[in-house]
């Protein structure tokens, strides 16, 4: 009995050292500076899965139950890409796309499983409507350039095309415009829509182009010594074209007097020449009849030729090419000419003349006024 007791007291004394051992070690552990286990769990959860259409991009969203920020990683690249850490989304092709989110958790949080999201993406679309707007009407001169703005609402690229070939044309992306003559230019732009969008209509913009022509109205007036105090007088009218230097639809009246006003007046309607004067100007001419041929030998040439010919008259005046309102020089005032071989003229079967040096009836020019028409 006695050396069974003995045994039973050491079999206690050394299970109680065992628990004070455990409880030592337990104590060190909560105590000590060795790191806790990972405990707290947790999850990822998406929003509401967007709408992706062919082409396009959306934004998925997703969130961890521990506040920590996730990624984004796509499981069907050939599908869609999408944003590390935006989420988004990119499409390449029709399917489903699937984006997967993750969170590798910290010191307090395991990692939070793999969560996904799938999006349908269609074959097909319905094309959306787009229309064009043009901005600001540009300023365009004669013969000069000026560029177009217009924009898609869809934001795809528009192309110019010009509607008055003859009056202007434009790059067909950039929108420079290029003037040809005076007048009214209109530029349309176009946009032919994508997969995702219609065709848009068509819009025109117009631009107008200041004319250069203007119009004028002249007298001559030739000294006729032996009428006074009555003088030999072309009254008419022309346009001028300061881009080109040109002349045209000079006509008017020619009025001859003797001794009372007036006894002759031959209408003038034809502007069949124009030459240079040799100063800087022109000298145009118009003619009562559709042709040149005034005296009896032909040609309308002055130099004295005073002989009834062609049943024809004409005035001849002098334009300055720089400003037509401007005083004619002593030499260019030498140069303005009349006759008139019409079978009812002054002279009858001789033509009535004026030109430097004296006519017919001793008529020299002395004085030419133009004036701008308002």
């Amino acid at each position: 009995m006695k050396q069974f007791l003995s045994s039973l007291g050491k079999g206690i004394a050394l299970g109680v050292g065992l628990l004070v051992w455990a409880t030592l070690l337990l104590s060190g552990c909560g105590s000590g500076s060795t790191a806790t286990l990972k405990t707290l769990a947790q999850s990822i959860n998406f929003g509401t899965a967007p709408s992706l259409i062919l082409h396009d991009t959306a934004t998925v969203s997703a969130t961890a139950t521990s506040g920590l920020a996730v990624t984004y990683s796509s499981n069907t690249t050939g599908i869609c890409t999408v944003d590390i850490s935006t989420g988004l989304v990119t499409d390449i092709v029709a399917g489903t796309c699937i984006i997967a989110v993750n969170q590798s958790g910290d010191a307090d949080y395991s990692a939070a499983p793999q969560a996904t999201q799938n999006i349908i993406v269609a074959a097909t679309v319905t094309p959306a409507a787009q229309t064009i707007s043009f901005g600001a009407v540009p300023s365009l001169s004669v013969l000069g350039t000026a560029t177009v703005s217009a924009t898609a609402s869809s934001g795809l690229a528009v192309t110019y095309s010009s509607t008055t070939a003859s009056v202007c044309t434009v790059n067909i992306s950039t929108g420079l415009v290029t003037d040809l003559t005076a007048g009214t230019c209109i530029i349309a732009a176009n946009q032919p829509g994508d997969a995702n969008y219609l065709a848009a209509a068509q819009v025109t913009q117009s631009i107008v182009v200041g004319s250069t022509q203007k119009n004028f109205n002249v007298t001559v007036t030739f000294y006729e010594p032996d009428t006074q105090p009555y003088n030999t007088v072309f009254t008419g009218s022309f346009t001028f074209d300061s881009t080109t230097n040109t002349v045209s639809d000079l006509t008017g009246t020619l009025t001859e007097s003797m001794y009372e006003p007036p006894i002759t007046t031959v209408p003038l309607a034809y502007q069949l020449s124009s030459v240079s004067d040799g100063h800087g100007g022109l000298l145009v001419t118009t003619f009562s009849l559709n042709t040149t041929n005034v005296f009896s030998g032909g040609g309308f040439a002055s130099g004295g030729a005073k002989t009834y010919g062609n049943s024809n008259a004409y005035a001849t005046i002098d334009i300055n090419l720089s400003d037509p309102t401007a005083a004619l020089t002593a030499a260019q005032i030498n140069q303005l000419l009349y006759a008139d071989c019409t079978p009812d003229g002054m002279m009858g079967q001789v033509c009535m003349t004026g030109l430097n040096g004296g006519g017919t009836m001793g008529g020299y020019p002395i004085s030419q006024v133009i004036t701008q028409v308002k």
